[in-house]
Protein backbone atom coordinates (compact mmCIF):
# COMPACT_ATOMS: atom_id res chain seq x y z
CA UNK A 1 0.00 0.00 0.00
CA UNK A 2 2.68 2.38 0.82
CA UNK A 3 4.29 1.39 -2.48
CA UNK A 4 1.06 2.20 -4.27
CA UNK A 5 0.61 5.65 -2.27
CA UNK A 6 4.46 7.13 -3.60
CA UNK A 7 3.16 5.52 -7.42
CA UNK A 8 -0.05 7.68 -6.87
CA UNK A 9 1.65 10.71 -5.80
CA UNK A 10 4.58 10.59 -8.58
CA UNK A 11 1.72 9.50 -11.02
CA UNK A 12 -0.21 13.27 -10.51
CA UNK A 13 3.60 15.42 -10.29
CA UNK A 14 4.00 13.12 -14.54
CA UNK A 15 0.69 13.73 -15.69
CA UNK A 16 0.60 17.82 -14.07
CA UNK A 17 -3.18 17.66 -14.10
CA UNK A 18 -3.58 18.49 -10.54
CA UNK A 19 -0.53 19.95 -9.47
CA UNK A 20 -0.94 23.86 -9.74
CA UNK A 21 0.48 24.62 -13.16
CA UNK A 22 3.15 27.17 -13.34
CA UNK A 23 4.01 29.46 -15.97
CA UNK A 24 7.14 30.72 -14.27
CA UNK A 25 9.58 29.59 -17.12
CA UNK A 26 7.60 31.22 -20.31
CA UNK A 27 6.75 34.47 -17.92
CA UNK A 28 10.67 34.86 -16.87
CA UNK A 29 11.91 33.91 -20.86
CA UNK A 30 9.43 36.51 -21.75
CA UNK A 31 10.60 39.46 -19.36
CA UNK A 32 13.78 38.27 -20.38
CA UNK A 33 13.14 38.44 -23.75
CA UNK A 34 11.16 42.05 -23.42
CA UNK A 35 14.08 43.22 -21.17
CA UNK A 36 16.53 41.87 -23.95
CA UNK A 37 14.67 44.26 -26.81
CA UNK A 38 14.90 47.19 -24.16
CA UNK A 39 18.50 46.61 -23.50
CA UNK A 40 18.86 46.88 -26.89
CA UNK A 41 16.59 49.76 -28.11
CA UNK A 42 18.57 51.60 -24.88
CA UNK A 43 21.91 50.72 -26.84
CA UNK A 44 20.55 52.04 -29.98
CA UNK A 45 19.06 55.08 -28.47
CA UNK A 46 22.97 55.88 -26.89
CA UNK A 47 24.76 55.04 -30.40
CA UNK A 48 22.06 57.65 -32.02
CA UNK A 49 22.55 60.02 -28.99
CA UNK A 50 26.23 59.73 -29.09
CA UNK A 51 26.42 60.30 -32.80
CA UNK A 52 24.28 63.50 -32.11
CA UNK A 53 26.80 65.20 -29.59
CA UNK A 54 29.55 64.05 -31.28
CA UNK A 55 28.13 66.35 -34.41
CA UNK A 56 27.55 68.89 -32.20
CA UNK A 57 31.08 69.00 -30.70
CA UNK A 58 32.30 68.89 -34.23
CA UNK A 59 29.97 71.66 -34.72
CA UNK A 60 31.87 73.79 -31.74
CA UNK A 61 34.88 73.12 -32.96
CA UNK A 62 34.30 74.54 -36.46
CA UNK A 63 32.96 77.38 -34.43
CA UNK A 64 35.80 77.63 -32.62
CA UNK A 65 37.91 77.84 -35.67
CA UNK A 66 35.98 80.37 -37.07
CA UNK A 67 36.27 82.78 -34.17
CA UNK A 68 39.63 81.93 -34.40
CA UNK A 69 40.24 83.13 -37.66
CA UNK A 70 37.43 86.49 -36.78
CA UNK A 71 39.54 87.49 -33.70
CA UNK A 72 42.18 87.60 -36.02
CA UNK A 73 40.28 89.52 -38.13
CA UNK A 74 39.69 91.66 -35.27
CA UNK A 75 43.01 91.95 -34.36
CA UNK A 76 44.33 93.00 -38.04
CA UNK A 77 41.57 95.68 -38.49
CA UNK A 78 42.93 97.45 -35.24
CA UNK A 79 46.10 97.10 -35.81
CA UNK A 80 45.37 98.72 -39.63
CA UNK A 81 43.50 101.45 -37.56
CA UNK A 82 45.64 102.31 -35.50
CA UNK A 83 48.43 102.53 -38.05
CA UNK A 84 46.00 104.64 -40.14
CA UNK A 85 45.41 106.77 -37.32
CA UNK A 86 48.93 107.30 -36.71
CA UNK A 87 49.11 107.99 -40.68
CA UNK A 88 46.54 110.76 -40.34
CA UNK A 89 48.08 112.27 -37.14
CA UNK A 90 51.28 112.87 -38.88
CA UNK A 91 50.17 113.70 -42.41
CA UNK A 92 47.67 116.18 -39.57
CA UNK A 93 50.97 117.28 -38.32
CA UNK A 94 52.70 118.22 -41.69
CA UNK A 95 49.34 120.09 -42.70
CA UNK A 96 49.62 122.25 -39.60
CA UNK A 97 53.71 123.10 -40.20
CA UNK A 98 52.54 123.66 -43.62
CA UNK A 99 49.99 126.34 -42.99
CA UNK A 100 52.51 127.73 -40.40
CA UNK A 101 55.19 128.08 -42.95
CA UNK A 102 52.24 129.33 -45.49
CA UNK A 103 50.84 132.22 -42.77
CA UNK A 104 54.28 133.05 -42.18
CA UNK A 105 55.28 133.94 -45.97
CA UNK A 106 51.70 135.50 -45.93
CA UNK A 107 52.83 137.70 -42.95
CA UNK A 108 56.17 138.81 -45.05
CA UNK A 109 54.05 139.81 -48.33
CA UNK A 110 51.95 141.69 -45.87
CA UNK A 111 55.03 143.10 -44.48
CA UNK A 112 56.13 144.14 -47.99
CA UNK A 113 52.95 146.06 -48.82
CA UNK A 114 53.25 148.22 -45.37
CA UNK A 115 56.82 149.14 -46.56
CA UNK A 116 55.75 149.91 -50.00
CA UNK A 117 52.60 151.76 -48.63
CA UNK A 118 54.87 153.75 -46.37
CA UNK A 119 57.84 154.49 -49.08
CA UNK A 120 54.87 156.27 -51.28
CA UNK A 121 55.93 153.60 -53.88
CA UNK A 122 52.25 154.33 -55.43
CA UNK A 123 53.07 152.06 -58.58
CA UNK A 124 54.25 148.91 -56.73
CA UNK A 125 51.11 149.53 -53.91
CA UNK A 126 48.63 149.56 -57.27
CA UNK A 127 50.12 146.58 -57.90
CA UNK A 128 49.48 145.28 -54.49
CA UNK A 129 46.21 146.99 -53.95
CA UNK A 130 44.97 145.11 -57.70
CA UNK A 131 45.87 142.24 -56.70
CA UNK A 132 42.67 139.18 -55.56
CA UNK A 133 44.65 136.64 -54.73
CA UNK A 134 47.84 135.89 -52.85
CA UNK A 135 49.71 133.81 -55.94
CA UNK A 136 48.56 137.03 -57.89
CA UNK A 137 50.24 139.33 -55.21
CA UNK A 138 53.06 136.86 -55.09
CA UNK A 139 53.31 137.38 -58.74
CA UNK A 140 53.12 140.88 -58.87
CA UNK A 141 55.89 141.63 -56.22
CA UNK A 142 58.20 139.33 -57.84
CA UNK A 143 57.49 141.08 -60.98
CA UNK A 144 58.04 144.34 -59.30
CA UNK A 145 60.94 143.32 -58.06
CA UNK A 146 60.08 143.94 -53.91
CA UNK A 147 60.06 140.08 -53.28
CA UNK A 148 62.47 137.64 -53.91
CA UNK A 149 62.07 134.16 -56.09
CA UNK A 150 62.42 132.48 -53.37
CA UNK A 151 60.10 133.84 -50.68
CA UNK A 152 57.90 133.49 -53.84
CA UNK A 153 58.22 129.93 -54.73
CA UNK A 154 57.99 128.74 -51.12
CA UNK A 155 54.49 130.19 -50.51
CA UNK A 156 53.17 128.23 -53.79
CA UNK A 157 54.95 125.13 -52.93
CA UNK A 158 53.77 125.26 -49.66
CA UNK A 159 50.08 125.65 -50.52
CA UNK A 160 50.85 122.89 -53.30
CA UNK A 161 52.02 120.91 -50.78
CA UNK A 162 49.48 121.21 -48.08
CA UNK A 163 46.57 120.45 -50.91
CA UNK A 164 48.21 117.23 -51.22
CA UNK A 165 49.14 116.27 -47.82
CA UNK A 166 44.92 117.07 -47.30
CA UNK A 167 44.13 114.82 -50.41
CA UNK A 168 46.35 112.04 -48.81
CA UNK A 169 44.33 112.51 -45.41
CA UNK A 170 40.94 112.69 -46.74
CA UNK A 171 42.12 109.47 -48.58
CA UNK A 172 43.38 107.70 -45.33
CA UNK A 173 40.62 108.93 -43.18
CA UNK A 174 37.98 106.69 -45.68
CA UNK A 175 40.41 103.88 -45.31
CA UNK A 176 40.15 104.45 -41.78
CA UNK A 177 36.35 104.63 -42.24
CA UNK A 178 36.41 101.39 -44.13
CA UNK A 179 38.79 99.32 -41.56
CA UNK A 180 36.45 100.63 -38.72
CA UNK A 181 32.89 99.09 -40.15
CA UNK A 182 35.09 95.93 -41.14
CA UNK A 183 36.01 96.10 -37.34
CA UNK A 184 32.10 96.66 -36.43
CA UNK A 185 30.98 93.53 -39.09
CA UNK A 186 33.98 91.25 -37.46
CA UNK A 187 32.84 92.20 -34.01
CA UNK A 188 29.42 91.62 -35.07
CA UNK A 189 30.33 88.16 -36.43
CA UNK A 190 32.50 87.24 -33.33
CA UNK A 191 29.22 87.67 -31.12
CA UNK A 192 27.18 85.38 -33.27
CA UNK A 193 29.57 82.98 -32.65
CA UNK A 194 29.78 83.33 -29.11
CA UNK A 195 26.10 83.42 -28.75
CA UNK A 196 26.26 79.55 -31.32
CA UNK A 197 28.59 78.49 -29.38
CA UNK A 198 27.06 78.91 -26.41
CA UNK A 199 23.58 77.12 -27.53
CA UNK A 200 25.90 74.83 -28.97
CA UNK A 201 27.48 74.14 -25.53
CA UNK A 202 24.33 74.31 -23.60
CA UNK A 203 22.95 71.17 -26.45
CA UNK A 204 26.18 69.05 -26.36
CA UNK A 205 25.80 69.05 -22.01
CA UNK A 206 21.88 68.11 -22.64
CA UNK A 207 23.19 65.19 -25.14
CA UNK A 208 25.59 64.05 -22.73
CA UNK A 209 23.15 63.95 -19.83
CA UNK A 210 20.84 62.20 -22.22
CA UNK A 211 23.68 59.22 -22.57
CA UNK A 212 24.50 58.92 -18.56
CA UNK A 213 20.58 58.64 -17.75
CA UNK A 214 20.46 55.87 -21.29
CA UNK A 215 23.60 54.10 -19.70
CA UNK A 216 22.27 54.06 -16.18
CA UNK A 217 19.30 52.31 -17.74
CA UNK A 218 20.93 50.00 -19.52
CA UNK A 219 22.97 49.20 -16.86
CA UNK A 220 19.91 48.24 -15.00
CA UNK A 221 18.19 46.38 -17.37
CA UNK A 222 21.46 44.37 -18.28
CA UNK A 223 21.98 43.46 -14.58
CA UNK A 224 18.21 42.68 -14.39
CA UNK A 225 18.78 41.07 -17.52
CA UNK A 226 21.66 38.82 -15.54
CA UNK A 227 19.27 38.19 -12.79
CA UNK A 228 16.44 36.96 -15.12
CA UNK A 229 19.18 34.74 -17.66
CA UNK A 230 20.21 33.09 -13.71
CA UNK A 231 17.02 32.27 -12.94
CA UNK A 232 16.41 31.19 -15.60
CA UNK A 233 19.38 28.69 -15.89
CA UNK A 234 18.43 27.39 -12.15
CA UNK A 235 15.30 27.01 -13.30
CA UNK A 236 15.88 24.95 -16.37
CA UNK A 237 18.09 22.72 -13.93
CA UNK A 238 15.22 22.23 -11.51
CA UNK A 239 12.90 21.68 -14.20
CA UNK A 240 15.37 19.14 -15.47
CA UNK A 241 15.57 17.18 -12.25
CA UNK A 242 11.84 16.85 -11.69
CA UNK A 243 11.33 15.70 -15.44
CA UNK A 244 13.69 13.05 -14.87
CA UNK A 245 12.44 12.48 -11.16
CA UNK A 246 8.62 12.48 -12.87
CA UNK A 247 9.59 10.05 -15.92
CA UNK A 248 11.12 7.58 -12.92
CA UNK A 249 7.38 8.10 -10.73
CA UNK A 250 5.94 7.38 -13.91
CA UNK A 251 7.56 4.09 -14.64
CA UNK A 252 7.00 3.35 -10.54
CA UNK A 253 3.27 3.89 -11.23
CA UNK A 254 3.46 1.69 -14.00
CA UNK A 255 4.93 -0.67 -12.02
CA UNK A 256 2.72 -0.25 -9.29
CA UNK A 257 -0.57 -0.35 -11.49
CA UNK A 258 0.70 -3.82 -12.96
CA UNK A 259 1.27 -5.19 -9.61
CA UNK A 260 -2.02 -4.44 -7.89
CA UNK A 261 -4.19 -4.61 -10.82
CA UNK A 262 -7.01 -5.80 -8.63
CA UNK A 263 -7.43 -2.95 -6.28
CA UNK A 264 -8.27 -0.44 -9.15
CA UNK A 265 -10.52 -2.43 -10.51
CA UNK A 266 -12.55 -3.29 -7.06
CA UNK A 267 -12.39 0.60 -6.15
CA UNK A 268 -13.95 1.15 -9.60
CA UNK A 269 -16.15 -1.53 -8.74
CA UNK A 270 -17.03 -0.16 -5.45
CA UNK A 271 -17.06 3.34 -6.50
CA UNK A 272 -16.95 5.34 -2.82
CA UNK A 273 -17.41 8.36 -4.36
CA UNK A 274 -20.05 10.92 -3.21
CA UNK A 275 -21.47 14.06 -4.72
CA UNK A 276 -19.29 16.74 -3.80
CA UNK A 277 -22.12 19.54 -4.75
CA UNK A 278 -25.54 19.55 -4.28
CA UNK A 279 -26.76 20.90 -7.79
CA UNK A 280 -27.67 20.31 -11.38
CA UNK A 281 -25.06 18.86 -14.08
CA UNK A 282 -24.54 21.83 -16.46
CA UNK A 283 -21.65 20.34 -18.77
CA UNK A 284 -21.06 16.10 -18.88
CA UNK A 285 -17.47 14.75 -19.59
CA UNK A 286 -15.90 14.81 -23.10
CA UNK A 287 -15.32 16.95 -25.79
CA UNK A 288 -16.55 20.17 -25.68
CA UNK A 289 -15.83 23.25 -28.27
CA UNK A 290 -13.63 21.69 -29.77
CA UNK A 291 -11.28 19.95 -26.88
CA UNK A 292 -11.78 17.80 -24.16
CA UNK A 293 -13.48 18.86 -21.16
CA UNK A 294 -11.77 16.06 -18.30
CA UNK A 295 -14.58 16.37 -15.75
CA UNK A 296 -18.15 18.01 -14.99
CA UNK A 297 -19.78 20.99 -14.15
CA UNK A 298 -21.93 21.03 -11.78
CA UNK A 299 -24.27 24.40 -10.66
CA UNK A 300 -23.99 26.42 -7.55
CA UNK A 301 -24.19 29.76 -6.03
CA UNK A 302 -21.11 31.26 -5.17
CA UNK A 303 -20.33 30.64 -1.70
CA UNK A 304 -21.91 26.82 -1.89
CA UNK A 305 -19.83 24.21 0.54
CA UNK A 306 -17.88 22.34 -1.31
CA UNK A 307 -17.28 18.87 0.54
CA UNK A 308 -14.13 15.90 -0.35
CA UNK A 309 -15.91 13.33 -2.29
CA UNK A 310 -14.21 10.74 -0.91
CA UNK A 311 -11.68 10.33 2.31
CA UNK A 312 -7.27 11.02 1.07
CA UNK A 313 -5.10 13.89 1.66
CA UNK A 314 -4.54 16.56 0.09
CA UNK A 315 -2.45 16.64 -2.64
CA UNK A 316 -2.76 20.36 -3.75
CA UNK A 317 -4.62 23.42 -2.20
CA UNK A 318 -4.31 27.24 -4.20
CA UNK A 319 -4.54 29.21 -7.09
CA UNK A 320 -3.28 28.77 -10.24
CA UNK A 321 -3.05 30.85 -13.78
CA UNK A 322 -3.99 28.47 -16.51
CA UNK A 323 -7.87 28.04 -15.88
CA UNK A 324 -8.50 26.02 -12.58
CA UNK A 325 -8.10 29.37 -10.64
CA UNK A 326 -8.20 28.12 -6.99
CA UNK A 327 -8.62 24.40 -6.78
CA UNK A 328 -7.94 21.55 -4.57
CA UNK A 329 -6.40 18.00 -5.47
CA UNK A 330 -7.03 14.81 -3.24
CA UNK A 331 -4.98 11.87 -3.27
CA UNK A 332 -7.29 8.83 -2.44
CA UNK A 333 -5.24 6.08 -2.90
CA UNK A 334 -5.14 3.09 -5.20
CA UNK A 335 -4.22 5.66 -8.32
CA UNK A 336 -7.66 7.62 -7.49
CA UNK A 337 -7.56 11.23 -7.43
CA UNK A 338 -10.18 14.02 -7.20
CA UNK A 339 -10.23 18.31 -8.60
CA UNK A 340 -12.34 21.01 -7.15
CA UNK A 341 -11.79 23.96 -9.82
CA UNK A 342 -12.96 27.83 -9.53
CA UNK A 343 -13.62 27.92 -5.70
CA UNK A 344 -14.19 31.04 -4.51
CA UNK A 345 -12.17 29.72 -1.40
CA UNK A 346 -10.00 26.84 -0.41
CA UNK A 347 -10.44 26.09 3.18
CA UNK A 348 -7.71 23.06 3.35
CA UNK A 349 -3.59 22.88 2.99
CA UNK A 350 -1.24 20.74 1.03
CA UNK A 351 -1.01 17.40 3.10
CA UNK A 352 -3.60 17.76 5.02
CA UNK A 353 -5.82 14.33 5.79
CA UNK A 354 -9.68 15.03 4.98
CA UNK A 355 -12.62 12.68 5.43
CA UNK A 356 -15.60 12.23 2.87
CA UNK A 357 -17.45 14.85 3.31
CA UNK A 358 -15.35 17.41 4.73
CA UNK A 359 -16.15 21.13 3.88
CA UNK A 360 -12.67 22.11 1.85
CA UNK A 361 -13.69 25.32 -0.26
CA UNK A 362 -16.71 27.15 -1.24
CA UNK A 363 -18.91 27.75 -5.05
CA UNK A 364 -16.81 30.95 -6.91
CA UNK A 365 -15.32 31.20 -10.37
CA UNK A 366 -11.99 31.57 -10.44
CA UNK A 367 -9.68 30.88 -13.26
CA UNK A 368 -11.32 30.06 -16.60
CA UNK A 369 -14.71 30.61 -16.33
CA UNK A 370 -18.05 31.61 -17.09
CA UNK A 371 -20.48 31.71 -13.86
CA UNK A 372 -20.36 30.11 -10.13
CA UNK A 373 -20.35 26.33 -10.82
CA UNK A 374 -18.00 23.31 -9.68
CA UNK A 375 -15.59 21.68 -12.14
CA UNK A 376 -14.65 18.39 -10.76
CA UNK A 377 -12.81 15.92 -12.17
CA UNK A 378 -11.70 11.91 -10.96
CA UNK A 379 -8.38 10.77 -12.39
CA UNK A 380 -7.04 7.25 -12.40
CA UNK A 381 -3.52 7.03 -12.16
CA UNK A 382 -3.59 10.36 -13.52
CA UNK A 383 -5.70 9.91 -16.60
CA UNK A 384 -9.28 11.99 -16.73
CA UNK A 385 -12.28 9.11 -16.27
CA UNK A 386 -15.56 10.34 -16.59
CA UNK A 387 -16.93 11.03 -12.58
CA UNK A 388 -20.39 9.88 -13.16
CA UNK A 389 -19.35 6.47 -13.39
CA UNK A 390 -18.15 7.19 -9.63
CA UNK A 391 -20.86 8.75 -8.32
CA UNK A 392 -24.42 7.32 -6.82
Amino acid sequence: MKRSLRAVLASLLAAGAFVAPTSDAQVSSSQLDALRDRLKDARSRIRAIQGRADSVADQIASIDEQAAAVAEAIAAADALIAATEDDISVLQSRIEAKQALYEQRSAQARDIAVELYKGGVTGELDLLLGSKRIEELLSRLEYAGTSSRNNSRVMVETKRLKAELQAAKAQLEVKLDEAKAARAERVEQAQHLHELRAAKRQRLVDLRADIRAERKEAEGLKSRSDQLEEQLREQAEREAAAAAAARAAEQAAQEAAQDAPEVVRATRSGSGFIWPLNGAVTSGYGWRWGRMHNGIDIDGTSGDPIRASRAGTVFFAGYDDNGYGNHVVISHGGGFSSVYAHATTVVVNGGQSVSQGQLIATVGCTGSCTGDHLHFEIRVNGSPQDPMRYLP
